[in-house]
């Protein structure tokens, strides 16, 4: 299960029933058609920086 950086903060290691911390909303499979509406929320080839250390990789990793 992932949080945002300060509710997984507070949580720190514990299990979430532990940190009485609990899902807004329980998880689900998204299907073709919440994909969809998701990614016209964005610009065309839109990709957020974070993802270029995992998805870009034109140079050879350090041992």
């Amino acid at each position: 299960m992932t949080a945002c950086s300060p509710c997984n903060l507070r949580k720190g290691g514990m299990m979430p029933s532990v940190a009485n911390m609990f899902p807004f909303q329980d998880p689900y499979r998204p299907d073709v058609n919440d994909l969809h509406q998701n990614g016209r929320a964005f610009p065309p080839n839109y990709l957020h920086e974070s993802w270029m250390d995992y998805l870009y990789w034109d140079t050879e990793l350090e041992p």
